[in-house]
């Protein structure tokens, strides 16, 4: 829906709104019809907040959902007034068919809106479709849902002063001062934005995934001419032609090593892109990354010792795409640095007094000289010249892990010693 189609939609629902201005079953229908419209959804539902109750009135009658039950994912949204959106609904913990479904549909997907004026939570707005109807919401869709809540709000208010709710006086105020094309013009603004955000987005995707396609058909002839070199330099014995080969192996070895960055620094952008909080199951969250590398750690012939600590609580917010792929960073050098006959270990430790976690990566590999530790959060750095030779690998692991655990309000940092291993 273009801004100028939207720009009528709500003109008209307003007008509506307007003729029935007493009615609150007329108004809820007009509310969400205009909700399930813009966001390209089967249903919605709009609930009136009067603790201990949510209340949604339509024709078939008033429904009523107690909150003190503290049931469903409605109750999560009443609770955290935090929006969220699920595309596999009823595979979510906490869900509760008779809350959560108040349609009764073969529902797969949902949107949860919390309503707040001043800190004061009136309500909460849905959307959902059905299989029927398949829709695989986005981080965009709830960006724009959220954008027509002001048109929500001033719905809700209505509704709740035809219930002889109080309202709070300064929303009242506000409302005298502003008017409603006002309001409808900020909405629109505000979807415009949003569309352009969403296709300078796709713009770059498309060129990201552009580049990633031009990347891996440079680097699938690059390690067939490595494999070629190499039967070349079994089969020749004159010491000439070795050195030349030699040569060309580093060549090689050096395309790899260059498409590899461009490859990693693009899987940052896609982890920065769509990384977002999510509540996970810690234990098996926890036990799966360390069970990544356990195939490759067992046939290096490494120790491999995990700790995962019993008091973590059962459920956890985490931005998990990033918090994963800091912990695969460090496995993975943690496996390419450490010698046959080595030991890993792998540690997560809940920190109760703080509500903070300790992720701990061991192992007694290589290490790193003092002198180089702090070069090494740079990007494209390594400890030595030589350790790129020796293991390759782009030099990018450590600065973006660095990056990633700051933007999650944590630090990563490093005990090592040459010969004696590293401790991230």
């Amino acid at each position: 829906m273009d801004s100028e189609t939207l720009r009528e939609v709500l003109q008209d629902a307003a007008r509506e709104i307007d003729r029935h201005s007493d009615d609150n079953i007329a108004i809820n229908r007009i509310v969400e019809s205009v909700v399930t419209e813009v966001t390209g959804s089967e249903s919605s539902s709009v609930w009136m907040n009067e603790y201990p109750k949510l209340i949604r009135e339509r024709k078939e009658g008033v429904r009523e959902l107690s909150m003190e039950e503290k049931r469903g994912l409605l109750y999560k949204c009443f609770l955290t007034k935090q929006p969220a959106f699920y595309n596999y609904i009823t595979s979510e913990k906490g869900y509760i068919p008779e809350i959560d479904n108040p349609d009764s549909i073969r529902i797969k997907s949902k949107i949860t809106i919390p309503l707040s004026v001043q800190d004061r939570l009136i309500g909460i707005v849905t959307c959902y479709s059905s299989v029927k109807k398949i829709k695989n919401y986005t981080r965009e869709d709830l960006e724009r849902f959220k954008a027509i809540t002001p048109f929500v709000i001033d719905a809700i208010i209505r509704m709740q002063a035809n219930r002889g709710n109080q309202v709070i006086e300064e929303r009242r105020q506000g409302q005298a001062k502003d008017t409603g094309q006002r309001r409808r013009n900020r909405i629109i603004e505000k979807i415009e934005t949003l569309e352009e955000q969403s296709r300078e987005t796709s713009d770059a995707s498309e060129i990201l995934e552009m580049t990633s396609t031009i990347v891996h058909d440079i680097r699938t002839p690059a390690n067939n001419l490595m494999g070629f070199l190499e039967i070349l330099d079994e089969q020749i014995g004159d010491k000439r032609l070795k050195e030349y080969i030699e040569h060309a192996k580093k060549s090689a070895a050096l395309i790899n090593d260059l498409t590899t960055s461009i490859l990693d620094s693009m899987a940052e952008r896609r982890i920065r892109e769509q990384s977002r909080v999510e509540r996970v199951n810690t234990l098996k969250f926890f036990a799966e990354v360390g069970e990544i590398f356990s195939a490759t750690i067992y046939e290096k012939g490494l120790q491999y010792n995990i700790f995962i600590d019993p008091r973590l609580p059962k459920e956890i917010a985490l931005e998990t795409m990033k918090l994963k792929r800091v912990l695969m960073n460090l496995l993975g050098n943690a496996v390419k640095f450490t010698p046959e006959n080595g030991v890993i270990e792998y540690s997560v430790v809940y920190l109760p007094e703080t509500k903070r976690l300790l992720c701990t990566v061991k192992d007694s590999g290589i290490g790193i000289p003092e002198e180089r530790q702090a070069e090494i959060f740079k990007p494209f750095t390594q400890a030595e010249d030589s350790t790129r030779v020796r293991f390759g690998g782009s030099g990018l692991g450590l600065s973006v892990s660095s990056e990633f655990v700051r933007e999650m309000g944590g630090e990563l940092r490093l005990k090592s010693q040459p010969d004696r291993g590293s401790v991230f």
